[in-house]
Parts: structure tokens; sequence; C-alpha cells
């Protein structure tokens, strides 16, 4: 089981260097020759990266009248509770780690209480953004966890971040790693190298505290070293997702031209299959 869940691990990222010195970031090299229905939601978009760990791109976002704090690696966007997390391009699924948690203590003292902290990470397939990860964080629940909230185990833990309930790709400010499947990350029951279509239903909308939200966190190949990374991919960056893409809602008869994204969230009336509504669905 371990060899071939490595073999997958290998076989979905390359390493670094085998494309990186002479691959671009993206496809993209021109705006798109429609701006029609072109980043007309960004109002959605808040409080961005910590402008000291983009690496590639703009430094700050639409907001950085909002601040962030240190290390912090994702784009928080306004959107209520359960609302389904769509994927913004094709996708294989690679790592989880549940810290879903009933409250935390939080820096500045207060009592977040529920401190919802599921987060997913994926790499991209597509040929218009070859090797970008992004994952979601504060979700809710998955369609690709199977397991959590139906085996103990992956619960809610009391206080976060509760016992280590992780499996694949993690990603953090300096470092990636991969983690091996453990007893308990197994009760999970992650559809990990599970591929995915453009504005499939990856996650849904947790809350901290009264905040609900949905964070979204991207990495992108570039030329040349980053020299923040300390493990991992060297070549990856991260970048202010807000104002680094081109963004557009997802439909089944939207056409998206090469390089643009879906926006994560449901809009422009898009509206969700109705047996993927509800939080508890599971591929």
């Amino acid at each position: 089981m371990k060899a071939a869940f490595a073999n997958l691990l290998i076989a979905i990222l390359p390493l670094s260097h085998a494309y990186a010195a002479n691959s671009p970031a993206s496809i993209l090299s021109h705006p798109p020759k429609s701006m029609a229905g072109i980043n007309n939601h960004q109002d959605q978009f808040s409080g961005g990266l910590d402008p000291k760990i983009v690496t590639l791109g703009p430094t700050t976002g639409l907001h950085p009248e909002l601040g962030s704090y240190d290390g912090k690696v994702g784009m928080n966007y306004e959107i209520p509770i359960d609302t389904p997390i769509l994927a913004p391009l094709d996708s294989v699924f690679l790592g989880f780690n549940n810290r879903n948690s009933n409250f935390r203590n939080g820096m500045d003292g207060t009592l977040q209480a529920p401190f919802d902290d599921l987060q997913i990470c994926f790499q991209s397939r597509s040929s218009d953004w070859p090797g970008l990860i992004y994952c979601f964080y504060h979700l809710k629940n998955s369609p690709l966890l199977r397991g959590i909230n139906v085996n103990p185990d992956c619960s809610n833990s009391d206080e976060w971040p509760g016992p280590m309930r992780a499996e694949g790709l993690q990603m953090f400010p300096n470092n990636q790693n991969m983690l091996t499947p453990s007893a308990i990350s197994k009760s999970c029951k992650a559809l990990i190298g599970k591929a995915l279509k453009r504005g499939a239903v990856v996650g849904y909308a947790g809350t901290v505290g009264n905040h609900s939200q949905a964070p979204i966190m991207v990495k992108v190949k570039g030329k040349s070293i980053n020299p923040t990374v300390k493990t991992g991919d060297k070549y990856l960056h991260w970048v202010q997702p807000d104002v680094f893409f081109y963004w557009k809602c997802y439909s089944k008869k939207a056409t998206f031209e090469s390089g643009i994204l879906a926006y994560p969230f449901p809009c422009d009336g898009y509206q969700v299959p109705s047996l993927e509504l509800k939080s508890t669905f599971k591929y």
C-alpha cells in the first residue's frame, strides 16, 4: 500500500528541475481577447497573503489596507458558510489536513468557536498552468473525504488543532512535504489521486467564530528559484491570487480562454447540482 502511494505521488509530482527551467509560469502571456465576464466578482476577495512571502507577480493584493499576519499564505474571500467550493481548473487531489475543532483560543486571546480548518490541496492537470498547486482551508467539509464526520477519528476535535489527521501533500509558508497514510488519516477515507474537472465541488465553506470563509492559497511554477523555500519544490512561488490571475464565473456553457481560472464559488447564476449543494455530499 505504501509503495503504491509513493509511486502515485512520484507520478503526480514531477521533480521541479525536470521542467521548471524551460517552462513559463503560465501559457497566459497577454490579457484575454474578450474581457466579458472577466474579474467581475473581485469584490468578494478580501485579505491577502503576507507580502514578504510572495515571490512572483504583485506582492500585494486588492486590499492591502486589511493587512496580514506573518507567514499568511491564503487569500480570503467572503462567502456564506456551507457554500460549495469549486475547482478553478482541472486538477488532481493530493492531500488534506483535518484540523476542524469545536474551538480555538485565538492569537489575541479571544475564543473562536467553532473553528473549521479542513485543508485540501490539489495540483493542476491543465497545460495552461503546469505544476500549479492550490489549497483551500477553513473548510467545514469535503466530498473528497468520505470518512469526515462519519468516523470518530476524523470528526471535530475539541480544541484546535486536535490529533494529526493528515495525508499527502502539505503546504506551509516556506516548505512542503508529503505525509504517508496513518491509522488516523485512513479513517478520513480520502480520495487521494482523484482527478477533477474545472467547476467540480471540492469542499464547503467553514467558519471561524462567526466569520464564514474558504481561503485559497496558490503556488505557481516559475523559471527562477524561490529563495524562501527551505524544503520542497524551489521553483514554486506564492502569488496573490486576486491580482495574479484572470477570473471568470464557472458554468457548464462557459468558455475559458487559455490561462483563465474559474472563481472558486458559484456566481452569475450558476446552480450547483442539487445533490452537491448539501455539505454532506460525497463522491
